[in-house]
């Protein structure tokens, strides 16, 4: 179960990871935030360090026009522009983390921070008593015999519904989590019995799909989420031409080192896409470094173009020193 805690407020407003440490630091709560984190930018996992031990929470910023809201919450908040939310579930670690930021950040924000859970909003006052009250307590200690290593694999069978499909993901639904895997669709019947048969369990407390039953037939996957069964293996270069659409860039990145840079190298040479896509797809493949060592001679060809000609030479830069 997933216990998510909200906090709205403008644009403007939303500090950086330095200034979030800082004011934890002043509240006195002894929470430490992983300094290197974008807070506009980046979603996902946020580790931290709550007297010691290990902590963090799930950190998603979105619009408000985008958000999920009820009528009831959107007529409160309407006056903010964003939404943070921190999202944990069993470790009582990350809850008492992601509450110490909940509380902080409506306080310094001015922010209409609410537990989605109760449906109840606080002022921010109110929000930062809740935080210091709820790491008052010392963190529990853990026990060497219950200690888990991570990442640990869970072989069970856990029936999953279907909500949503594209082309090349299913996103699947059971023991109230999401699960998306990437895999070409076409052959998949709607609707269809879908059972995760082994997931891949994280120290962050997301999983990955290791494998799937679909109609009694099972699907591999690697734990970056690269399908196995060629059968299913979607044509990464056609999807990467089609970046407008996110979970394609998603899919690409996921895949796995050649098959990404094999990806993004098809979509920097279609000339037909927006620049500012094919600079991304430039971009990412310098990032990757070594693992985009086979586009090197795509990124050669695109050094004399005018506006993405710096991008590619710095990619290029990039992947040779690695």
């Amino acid at each position: 179960m997933s216990i998510t805690h909200s906090v709205f407020l403008r644009t403007q407003r939303l500090p950086t990871a330095a200034q979030l440490n800082a004011a934890l630091d002043k509240a006195k709560i002894a929470l430490r935030l992983a300094p290197e984190w974008n807070t506009r930018d980046d979603s996902g996992f946020w580790p931290a360090t709550f007297q010691g031990y290990d902590a963090g929470f799930e950190w998603r910023v979105e619009p408000i026009a985008d958000a999920e809201l009820t009528a009831k919450v959107r007529k409160r908040v309407a006056k903010q522009e964003l939404v943070v939310s921190l999202v944990t579930r069993a470790d009582l670690n990350q809850l008492a983390s992601a509450v110490a930021v909940w509380g902080v950040l409506a306080s310094i924000t001015d922010g209409i921070a609410y537990a989605d859970e109760s449906g109840d909003f606080f002022e921010p006052e109110h929000a930062l008593e809740l935080a210091q009250e709820q790491v008052a307590q010392p963190p529990p200690k853990e026990s060497p015999t219950a200690r888990i290593t991570y990442p640990r694999t869970l072989d069970e069978r856990l029936a999953v519904t279907e909500t949503r499909r594209t082309s090349h993901s299913l996103l699947l639904e059971g023991s109230q989590r999401h699960y998306r895997v990437f895999l070409d669709t076409k052959s998949i019947p709607s609707p269809s019995v879908f059972v995760i048969t082994r997931r891949l369990e994280n120290r962050a407390g997301d999983f990955s799909v290791l494998e799937l039953e679909v109609n009694q037939r099972l699907i591999h996957f690697t734990p970056e989420g690269r399908v196995l069964d060629p059968e299913y293996v979607p044509d990464y270069a056609s999807l990467a031409r089609k970046l407008g659409d996110t979970e394609s860039i998603g899919l690409a990145l996921r895949s796995g080192g050649p098959v990404s840079a094999a990806a993004l190298a098809a979509f920097m040479r279609d000339d037909s896409a927006d620049v500012a896509r094919r600079q991304l797809a430039i971009v990412t493949l310098g990032l990757m470094g070594g693992e985009a060592s086979g586009a090197l001679d795509a990124l050669r060809g695109m050094k004399p173009h005018p506006a993405l000609g710096a991008d590619a030479t710095r990619a290029i830069e990039l992947i040779e020193a690695r």
